[in-house]
């Protein structure tokens, strides 16, 4: 299966990273499963909103999603 994601279309380069991701590309960058990506849309954890049959993540929600999870872990001691 190919990943999607959405490019902006003011005459940016290419290496500028995608502004929506489908399943598969959330799941890429994110390290998650496409199957945990799935239950945490499901269960709200995840915003996405769904265009036709497709189903797209904002980057910069996927951002705020992972910072979160930084936010609420621990910090580990330099031990040395």
């Amino acid at each position: 299966m190919q990943t999607r994601a959405v490019l902006p279309r003011n005459g940016t380069q290419r290496d500028t990273p995608p502004l929506l991701y489908d399943v598969i590309g959330t799941a890429y960058y994110t390290g998650l499963t496409p199957r945990t990506v799935q239950e945490l849309r499901a269960t709200g954890q995840l915003n996405a909103a769904k265009i036709g049959r497709r189903i797209w993540f904002r980057r910069s929600d996927l951002d705020a999603f992972i910072e979160a999870r930084f936010a609420g872990s621990t910090q580990l001691e330099d031990v040395g």
